[in-house]
């Protein structure tokens, strides 16, 4: 079992990064707000999840997909976020009123 849980939670490793990474290119401009949303509406995301694929055929490792989907999930939407802030930004340093804070 505990091959199969390594192996599914490798596909969301490099996500896992990106999300930790964002998050605190997010807390070092001061906002704290998109890091905490992501992390706390998909993480319980989680848990309707892994009922659902708990019952199919994955049955346990239905588990360890739900914790690497939400994990995927997390590192590509607070990326994204991440991305519309800074170009937001950009567009506020061009016309001389961005603030950060």
């Amino acid at each position: 079992m505990g091959v199969s849980y390594l192996v599914i939670l490798g596909f969301s490793q490099l996500f896992i990064c990106i999300e930790i990474t964002t998050s605190g290119a997010f807390q070092g401009l001061g906002r704290t707000l998109p890091p905490s949303l992501t992390g706390i509406i998909l993480t319980a995301a989680r848990i309707p999840m892994l009922l659902v694929l708990s019952k199919t055929a994955l049955e346990l490792d239905g588990i360890w997909w739900s914790i690497s989907i939400s994990s995927i999930l997390k590192g590509i939407v607070l990326f994204l976020w991440f991305l519309f802030f800074m170009r937001s930004y950009g567009k506020g340093m061009k016309e001389g009123k961005a603030q950060i804070v």
